[in-house]
């Protein structure tokens, strides 16, 4: 047996405990070895692994050893160019940002009002409930009472979707009030917490990492299907809530 260490330039193992049976090898040997391969032996390789050979070489250049002509280019322009750069890095697309439009194009087509927007979640509400409850809390940005809220990115390693119905901190004779309201909810479940009270909650199979690389029309398709599953109940909390005249708690 032989037992060869590898790294990008070949060096060798250090520390008390090191192996010392090791052959120290490296990456760059590789790529100079295999170029010598091709310019001696090419003619007689297939095109394909000849192709194949050339491609590993690249690789080992550009993403290993990082002494390949593409590195050069790569860093000056960074130089001359690093603000644009970095922030165009910075706000790089992720199934964040991609997904969002998607859920609003599904939420506002079926007749719904965006709400307040963070990172992983899509949050709304219904028209109704849009004019009735005031917007006097400190929970979300743009400081609403009540929201539905798609939570596709944070929930469980991102593999599901999960669907709250949530009362924010804030007026409590409000918050109390929908509290109240929505215990006729067939659904209705009595929140756990005290701060941020979740009274319905449900979770999708939607995998957020697999849908930013599908067709946006065939990830809007699974998302419209889920909402038009869930939009009885989201219908049947509003009316609740405005059939109990919660807009004489506003002053």
């Amino acid at each position: 047996k032989h037992f060869v260490y590898l790294t990008p330039f070949g060096s060798a193992p250090t520390g008390k405990n090191a192996p010392q049976e090791y052959i120290t090898y490296s990456y760059d040997a590789i790529a100079n070895d295999l170029q010598k391969i091709t310019r001696l032996y090419g003619e007689r390789i297939s095109s394909k692994v000849l192709y194949l050979i050339e491609d590993y070489i690249k690789t080992i250049r550009v993403e290993i050893t990082m002494n390949d002509e593409l590195n050069d280019i790569a860093l000056k322009i960074y130089r001359a160019h690093k603000d644009t750069l970095d922030f165009i890095f910075e706000n790089r697309p992720d199934s964040t940002t991609v997904l969002y439009p998607i859920f609003e194009d599904v939420v506002t087509s079926l007749g719904y009002v965006p709400g307040s927007k963070n990172k992983g979640y899509f949050r709304f509400t219904t028209p109704e409930l849009d004019q009735l409850l005031p917007k006097t809390t400190e929970g979300w940005p743009d400081r609403e009472q009540f929201l539905f809220e798609f939570d596709y990115y944070w929930g469980n390693n991102s593999k599901n979707l999960s669907f709250k119905a949530v009362i924010a901190p804030g007026n409590d004779d409000i918050a109390n009030a929908i509290l109240d309201a929505v215990q006729q909810f067939e659904k209705f479940k009595k929140p756990s917490g005290k701060k941020w009270r979740v009274f319905f909650s449900e979770k999708e199979k939607f995998d957020s990492e697999q849908a930013f690389h599908e067709d946006p029309e065939v990830v809007r398709e699974q998302i419209e299907k889920i909402l038009l599953k869930l939009k009885p109940h989201i219908d049947r909390v509003s009316k609740l809530i405005v059939d109990a005249g919660i807009n004489s708690l506003r002053s």
